[in-house]
């Protein structure tokens, strides 16, 4: 299987994959300009406190790709999530 095989990350391992970025891609070209903290947000989950708190980052916005990479190792176990909102009102 030379030049088949995929890349998967060790589950098992623990140690914090801070390199590893969220990536969102999309069909169509994005406004780069729109993209910021406010409108993809990344949060994690404090289970002692049961609320989602923001995580810090980068973000890297190219024509229809978002990349975030946070300033803190990710953590194995813990539960995260991103968001994206919309600056745009749609009217039906």
């Amino acid at each position: 299987m030379r030049g088949r095989q995929k890349y998967r990350p060790a589950l098992s391992s623990t140690k914090p994959l801070k390199d590893f970025s969220i990536r969102v891609i999309f069909s169509r070209t994005i406004d780069g300009d729109t993209v910021n903290d406010q409108t993809f947000v990344v949060e994690h989950f404090d289970s002692e406190n049961t609320v989602w708190e923001p995580i810090n980052g980068r973000l890297k916005v190219l024509a229809q790709r978002i990349e975030f990479f946070p300033d803190n190792p990710w953590q194995i176990g813990e539960l995260y999530r991103y968001t994206l909102h919309s600056e745009h009102f749609f009217f039906f």
